[in-house]
C-alpha cells in the first residue's frame, strides 16, 4: 500500500496462505473497495459505510465521529449453484427463515445461465445476517437459512 502511494481512500489487498510452503502470497493490491460482501460486512458490523467513507476520503471530509462502532456479529455467504445450466427455480423449504436475513441479493434471474462455483463471478447472489448473538451462533443461523434455499437448473 505504501509502495503504491495509496494515501487517501480504500485499498484492497487479497492474500492467500500456501499451506505447502507455509507462506502468505499476495494476489492483488489495488486502490479500490473490496467486493464479495466486504462493504456490507463492515457496514453491519461497525456501522461504517465503506463506500461513503471512501468517497469522503478523497474530499478529506470525514470526521472520527463518522466511525461509530456497533460491533454486531455479521456473517455473509455467497449463494451458488451445485451445477451449471440455466437457472430454473429459486425456492426455500422454510421461506419464513429468509425474513431473518439482513440482506439478500440475487445477481441472476430465472432463465440466466449459471455455472458451478469456481470463481466469485459464478455466484448467484449473497446473504448477510447481522445479529446481537455471538459470531458462532450467527454463522450457524446463516448456514441454516442458506441450507433452506435451493436453486434448480436445467
Amino acid at each position: 500500500v505504501d509502495a503504491l502511494k495509496i494515501i487517501n481512500g480504500p485499498a484492497n489487498v487479497d492474500v492467500i496462505y500456501d499451506t505447502n510452503r507455509e507462506e502468505v502470497k499476495i494476489i492483488e493490491i489495488s486502490a479500490r473497495i473490496g467486493a464479495t460482501g466486504l462493504p456490507e460486512l463492515l457496514l453491519f458490523h461497525t456501522g461504517v459505510d465503506w463506500v461513503k467513507m471512501s468517497l469522503l476520503c478523497f474530499e478529506i471530509k470525514f470526521k472520527k465521529t463518522d466511525l461509530v462502532k456497533k460491533n454486531k456479529s455479521v456473517a455473509a455467504k455467497i449463494l451458488y449453484s451445485n451445477k451449471s445450466g440455466l437457472l430454473s427455480s429459486i425456492s426455500s423449504n422454510d421461506p419464513k427463515l429468509l425474513s431473518d436475513l439482513t440482506l439478500l441479493e440475487f445477481n441472476c434471474k430465472i432463465g440466466d445461465k449459471v455455472s458451478l462455483l469456481k470463481k466469485g463471478t459464478d455466484r448467484i447472489g449473497s446473504a448477510l445476517l447481522a445479529s446481537e448473538k455471538d459470531i458462532i451462533t450467527t454463522e450457524k443461523d446463516l448456514d441454516k437459512i442458506i441450507n433452506s434455499i435451493t436453486f434448480g437448473t436445467i
